[in-house]
């Protein structure tokens, strides 16, 4: 059997990818951070207002065991739950919902996607320029 004329050899250098993590952390808390105070903010303007207590109880928290790229956004309101689910009116029985915190974040949730989803390919990007150095 004749040997082929041309042989050719391919190495795929993926040593750049133990770095990707690390880049992502540190890029990945500003978006993470921001997409949470943007869900906060269309909670905000969503939730029910009698008193302003809802509304204004609404906070953004860092989940503790996260590292930075988890974070809460909640509301200590006792009743916030009532009107983020519904509930039967004591007196009418009406059904009466008035969703606020879920209905922001489907809203930012596509946004936060694409957000990430540019932030890993640029870091990629970065990390793999870095990593040719002044090879090419």
């Amino acid at each position: 059997m004749a040997k082929p004329a041309i042989s050719t050899n391919i190495v795929l250098d993926v040593s750049g990818l133990k770095k990707l993590p690390d880049e992502i952390k540190v890029r990945g808390k500003g978006i993470v951070r921001a997409a949470a105070e943007e869900v906060r903010s269309r909670a905000w303007h969503k939730a029910p207002v009698a008193t302003g207590r809802l509304r204004d109880s609404l906070k953004v928290e860092e989940e503790p065991k996260s590292g930075g790229l988890g974070y809460i956004v909640s509301s200590d309101c006792p009743y916030s739950l009532y009107q983020e689910l519904g509930f039967h009116h004591w007196l009418s029985g009406a059904w009466i919902q008035n969703p606020f915190l879920i209905p922001a974040l489907e809203e930012v949730r596509s946004l936060f996607g694409l957000q990430l989803e540019q932030m890993v390919k640029v870091a990629a990007e970065e990390i793999a320029k870095t990593k040719r150095g002044g090879k090419f």
